[in-house]
């Protein structure tokens, strides 16, 4: 992904703060050039918060979902259900948005689709650190729920090897490879300005790793 986040080895993802669910369409096009094995979706909190287009909302993760196959034919997505809020109008949303969620899913598997659920119902307001996010309790009960899904996803044969995006032919544009395994040749923080220290970095096929030859 083009976000990097927290201190573990491999910080790169695509979460973005108080991106509706449209926004998050808008990244699709990064699913085809990194081409993940599995995506971790969830999406919608940020609707309800809005208040936009609530009733549609589930059908634009569902367009989401497939746009996000079409883009990567071999990925697997786990998608989540919305955590409780302690904010009214969200916590009156969540019910029948997590329901259209589960149906989706459940749809998309009928339909033979690597398509699999993760029910966050575990995390309660008493895990809640403000209205919208959990404490560390609360994302231990997330981080429970999604490896729950990937284990399930994995024990259905869902679970392949990313596809490797190669590496670019001379003057081409691309990613470039080092001598140490899994490292290629990155800018720092995906900055463009003058100056920006260029280091190693987990091989990611991200912007801040697009070079011409």
């Amino acid at each position: 992904g083009s976000v990097r986040e927290g201190t573990m080895a491999d910080p790169e993802n695509e979460g973005h703060p108080g991106w509706r669910i449209d926004a998050i369409q808008g990244l699709t096009g990064t699913v085809s050039a990194n081409r993940p094995n599995v995506v971790t979706l969830m999406a919608g909190t940020n609707d309800l918060v809005q208040s936009h287009d609530v009733a549609n909302a589930p059908a634009r993760l569902s367009t989401l979902v497939d746009t996000i196959l079409t883009n990567d034919p071999g990925v697997t997505v786990l998608v989540a259900n919305l955590i409780t809020s302690t904010d009214a109008n969200v916590a009156a949303g969540v019910p029948a948005y997590n329901a259209a969620v589960l149906s989706m899913v459940q749809a998309k598997q009928a339909a033979g689709k690597h398509v699999g659920f993760a029910d966050m119902s575990a995390v309660t307001r008493s895990d809640l650190a403000d209205p919208y996010h959990p404490g560390d309790a609360g994302y231990q009960k997330m981080a429970d729920a999604w490896n729950r899904s990937l284990l399930s996803a994995a024990a259905a044969g869902w679970i392949t090897a990313p596809v490797s995006v190669g590496a670019p032919a001379a003057g081409a544009t691309g990613q470039v490879g080092s001598g140490v395994a899994g490292k290629c040749l990155d800018v720092s923080g995906g900055s463009s300005a003058d100056g920006t220290a260029v280091q190693l970095w987990t091989c990611n096929h991200s912007a801040a790793q697009v070079w011409t030859g």
